[in-house]
Parts: structure tokens; sequence; C-alpha cells
């Protein structure tokens, strides 16, 4: 597991995460600051997945467009993942981001996720926890239109959890539906590598 500390705008805690599944993205901000960092790790992105097996000038090219739009989706969550499992494309992205309970309004979530106009189908599971509270996962799915007119599937899962002192949120979305059979056994795992902090109060 590879430890990665979090820090800003509310109490430190920590994240693990298999780096055989996952590589994490630049923060926005630095991004931002230094536009090359995005171009190095587009790089670095392709490297890794060159090194597990070797890619043809085609492979390499669509992986990079891939890692662009990684890039180009990369919102304010605290940790950013692209979910990359060994010998199988995904451009599947998941944010978490861990908060203060009070600033988390789980209703209006909830509301916000059901009138989207482009879902088509919903699932909410409840979800309990030993360690880290109870909560949910939405599994929603909700299509783009393409440029050649076709509608292309997007899986997006939400969980929430809350331990009434500190909320988590996890965020995952991706066309790339087999992979998402892989990455569901993968929550769990991205659950129990959050370290909450400990001197937050209700």
């Amino acid at each position: 597991m590879t430890a990665m500390p979090v820090t800003g705008g509310f109490a430190r805690w920590d994240f693990a995460y298999d780096a055989e599944w996952f590589i994490p993205l630049p923060p926005v901000e630095l991004l931002r600051r230094e536009p090359l960092v995005g171009e190095q790790w587009v790089s670095a992105a392709v490297e890794h997945y060159d090194e597990r097996s070797p890619l043809t000038d085609g492979d390499r090219e669509a992986l990079a467009f891939t890692a662009n739009g990684m890039l180009g989706l990369a919102g304010n969550a605290a940790v950013q993942l692209w979910f990359v499992p060994r010998g199988m494309y995904s451009d599947i992205l998941i944010e978490v981001t861990v908060s203060a309970a009070a600033d988390l309004d789980t209703a209006a979530i909830l509301t916000e996720i059901a009138t989207l106009p482009d879902s088509t189908a919903s699932e909410l599971t409840a979800l309990e926890t030993d360690t880290h509270g109870k909560g949910f996962l939405l599994r929603r799915t909700s299509a783009v239109l393409l440029d050649d007119g076709e509608a292309r599937p997007i899986a997006n899962w939400t969980v929430m959890l809350s331990d009434g002192n500190s909320s988590i949120m996890i965020e995952a979305m991706g066309s790339t539906l087999e992979p998402f059979a892989l990455m569901e056994e993968q929550i769990p795992k991205i659950i129990s590598g959050i370290t909450l902090p400990t001197d937050v109060h209700a």
C-alpha cells in the first residue's frame, strides 16, 4: 500500500492505496501552477501501462488521450485516482474526499443526483462499516451522446459514509463497464485505506 497524507481545508487524514490498481492524479492546484506537470503525468501513466505489457503505437495514443481526459475531469476532490487494472483498458476516475460530518448534506446530494436529467437507472444499497460509520452506495447509469450520434453508457457510483464526526464521499465514473466489476472489489479497500482524523469533534 502506498501512503498519502492529505491536508487542506479540514483536519489531516491519511489515505493508503494499492499502486497495483491505481495511479493518483496530480493535485488540481499543481496543474494550474505548473502546466508541464500534466504532460509529465500523462507520459508516466502511459509508461506504467507499457511496463505491464508491450503497447502498440495505437495503444499509446489511446492511453495518452484517456490520460489527458482524466486531467480534464480533475476536480476539487482531495484525492483522485485512475483505476488501471492489469491487462485491461479503463477510463474509470475515482474521487475521494473526507470532510466534517456537518459539512456534507446527504439528503441534498441524493436529491441532486436523483434529479439529474441524464440518469437512466439507479440502485441504492445501504453500507455499514466497523470503522468508518454507516451510509450508502448509489449506483447510477447515465449516457453521453457521441459525435456519431450514438449514446455511450456511463457508470457513476457514489459512496457516502459518516461516523458522526467525519464523512467520506467516494465517487467513481467511467464508460468502460467491464472494469467496474473489478473496481467494485476495490471499494472496501479504498474505504479501509482511509484513516479518519482523530482531532475532530461532532
